[in-house]
């Protein structure tokens, strides 16, 4: 375990390293905003790899408080490698503007350009952007520009406020993780993310107060603090107005006698601004009737119709029936983040401006629901950067139709195929806010001449702080001692017909608990892991199953390996093995649609089945798995025998889903041969 834990730590340490050397040169390469297109491209690119390669070679610590610590500090250290970085035009319109609020004058009231503001113009008003245009900043924005301004009136003071209010994201999300059961290390996820970490530390864009306010809403939803939850939703909409559509979810979560301080957040920071704020409804109004850039539905409805005017009907449209099926459909099956990603998401997809810090909006949802197509369009927003090349070849601000499909086209590649799991899904609950009561677990063991595996396998669960409500040892014809330490270590021992599949569903029709555990008999619990399982399931009624997590007893590049595309199949997909510790509702299990008898993919055909029924988690509380078998037959081979059956068993189960029993039988003979 040693082992194991010092080969993650170099891996991360490594990893680390390289991210916060390529922070170091992007800080270094961008000295102006509009310089080294393609550096930047490569930079962004590589950042989010290392980024998510650090979430999945995330070690595990033994107290919790040392790997918070760690995340965080991390956090903050690249953040300050890429202070450096040359903001973005944009922070100038903050300061100047935040200059015009500490004067007493509104910047709701002209234009940046208008006559009666001459004598204000400085080095900020020079480099500003849309000097003829009103601004679109809220008026909570605004007095943040002013008070900031206070200490320093210059870009780079900003900058680093952002920055620090974005190390407090992720220790909000740290939270929220902790409060929701859920893996520490997915606040990665947003952490090192090349997209608020370029957004917010190198460029300095406010949408960190917009993202903090949303964090904020979120942990006091959690902690049933709805009047706060409220406060902070109103808070958000001031700092940018995006956060309305998270109104009508709230509201349905919540009670009416609730919301008056969302309207006491909205209406006190507005009260200086009073009667010059119908100028800023018109600066929003013109930035979204008029400005269309890289937009990806919006986009392709303007060059097919030639009509501004048609494609943004067309996108309203849409959108509207989104939020709409949302609220009243009963197949819009989840929770306030489920809601808050589909709003947010089809927001961003439909609008007719999206630069890459628009993303941020996104982001902090998607650390509880990671994605793979959004992770995917993080890392393609690389291509973004090409519309600086673009405009200083043309003077045009576009990216080539090339650059679009680079952004775009990996997004929707993917996205259609996790979407399909979304429209298929059958979903067997009618609400998931309530909190169910603490739930029982059954464990179930598969086993056939297992016996010295069984008995370590028996003595790790007895050593967990809680215990299981029974233990099912479901033998499928053992000459061995297992039946004897199944006896002696006190469990319900069954027999059933040899294979996997069956001895697992005999095991889950004599189980009696809600939730069904199934581990292999060479795997060892840690100390903790019912203790989670409980607490989510107790937490997260709405989830239908899922795994534990696995971690190798031997050390080797190979094995980390393979525990890296496990989690990332687990945790990305949704979908896990069998010796990564299954769980799922017994009564699902145990129905037609339930535990496949199959002799082998048995746990793969179960995966198959949750995510078509409901929502499946990554719990990251790994079990500790014996690594024999990868010894003894040769990592390569192994591994290489996994992958061709399980490409044959897909094979299979899509175009001879008839014959699968015998085609399982046949891998299983293989397999075990």
């Amino acid at each position: 375990m040693a082992r194991d834990i010092a080969a993650r730590s170099w891996a991360c340490g490594l990893l680390a390293v390289v991210t916060g050397t390529l922070a170091c040169i992007y800080g270094q390469v961008t000295t102006t905003h509009s310089a080294a297109a393609t550096e930047r491209t490569w930079l962004f690119l590589w950042i989010g790899l290392c980024g998510i390669g650090l979430v999945f070679c995330w070690p595990a610590f033994k107290q919790r408080s040392h790997e918070i610590a760690v995340l965080c500090v991390l956090s903050f250290l690249i953040r300050m490698f890429l202070l450096p970085t040359a903001p973005s035009d944009d922070m100038y319109r903050y300061v100047w503007e935040g200059s015009l609020v500490r004067a007493g004058i509104s910047p709701y009231a002209q234009t940046a350009d208008a006559e009666e503001w001459v004598p204000l113009r400085d080095e900020n008003w020079q480099r500003m952007n849309h000097l003829d245009q009103l601004t679109a900043y809220p008026p909570l924005a605004q007095l943040t520009f002013a008070a900031i301004g206070w200490l320093d009136d210059s870009p780079q003071t900003l900058k680093l406020f952002f920055a620090l209010m974005d190390v407090l994201v992720v220790v909000g999300l740290v939270r929220i993780l902790c409060l929701k059961r859920m893996p520490i290390r997915w606040a990665g996820f947003y952490a090192f993310s090349p997209i608020p970490l370029i957004a917010f530390a190198a460029e300095g864009h406010f949408d960190v107060l917009l993202v903090a306010a949303m964090v904020a809403t979120l942990w006091c939803l959690l902690e049933n603090k709805p009047r706060w939850a409220w406060c902070c939703l109103g808070l958000a909409v001031q700092f940018k107005f995006v956060a309305l559509i998270l109104l009508p979810f709230l509201l349905k979560r919540t009670r009416w006698e609730s919301v008056w301080p969302f309207f006491v957040a909205c209406l006190v920071p507005a009260l200086p601004f009073f009667t010059t704020l119908p100028g800023w409804f018109m600066g929003l109004s013109q930035f979204a009737a008029h400005h269309s850039f890289n937009g990806c539905v919006h986009g392709i409805l303007l060059e097919v119709t030639g009509e501004r005017v048609w494609a943004n009907i067309s996108v309203a449209i849409i959108f509207i029936g989104v939020i709409g099926w949302r609220l009243c459909s009963r197949r819009a099956y989840g929770d306030f983040i489920d809601d808050a990603i589909w709003a947010f998401g089809a927001l961003l997809v439909l609008a007719p401006t999206v630069h890459f810090w628009y993303l941020t909006w996104i982001w902090p949802w998607l650390v509880l629901r990671p994605s793979p197509a959004w992770l995917v369009l993080g890392l393609s927003q690389a291509w973004y950067f090409g519309v600086w090349r673009g405009f200083a070849q043309t003077g045009v601000w576009e990216l080539s139709w090339l650059e679009q499909v680079g952004v775009w086209g990996p997004f929707v590649v993917v996205g259609l195929y996790e979407g399909r799991r979304v429209v298929t899904r059958k979903y067997g609950r009618s609400s998931a806010t309530d909190i169910a009561a603490e739930p029982t677990v059954s464990v179930v063991i598969p086993t056939f001449n297992a016996g010295p595996l069984l008995a370590t396998c028996l003595a790790s669960i007895r050593q967990g702080l809680r215990q299981p409500t029974e233990i099912i040892v479901a033998d499928g014809g053992s000459t061995d001692t297992t039946a004897a330490v199944a006896q002696a270590g006190n469990v319900r021992f069954i027999r059933a017909p040899k294979g996997r599949g069956a001895q697992i569903r005999a095991g889950v029709l004599t189980a009696r608990s809600d939730v069904v555990l199934v581990l292999h008999a060479d795997t060892c619990m840690g100390v903790h892991a019912l203790s989670k399982l409980i607490e989510f399931k107790q937490t997260n009624p709405d989830v239908i199953g899922g795994a534990l997590g696995q971690r190798f007893a031997s050390c080797g590049l190979g094995l980390l390996l393979i525990e890296l595309l496990n989690e990332a199949r687990a945790t990305l997909k949704g979908s896990s093995f069998g010796d990564q510790g299954q769980f799922f509702d017994r009564a699902f299990a145990s129905s037609a649609d339930g535990f496949p008898a199959i002799p082998l993919m048995e746990d793969v055909e179960m995966g198959q089945r949750l995510l078509q029924h409901g929502r499946v988690v990554y719990l990251g509380e790994e079990l500790r798995v014996s690594a024999s078998k990868w010894q003894r037959q040769g990592w390569w081979q192994r591994f290489s025998t996994v992958v061709l059956l399980l490409i044959r068993y897909h094979l299979a189960r899509t175009f001879f889903s008839k014959k699968i029993e015998r085609i399982t039988a046949e891998l299983y003979a293989r397999y075990y041969r």
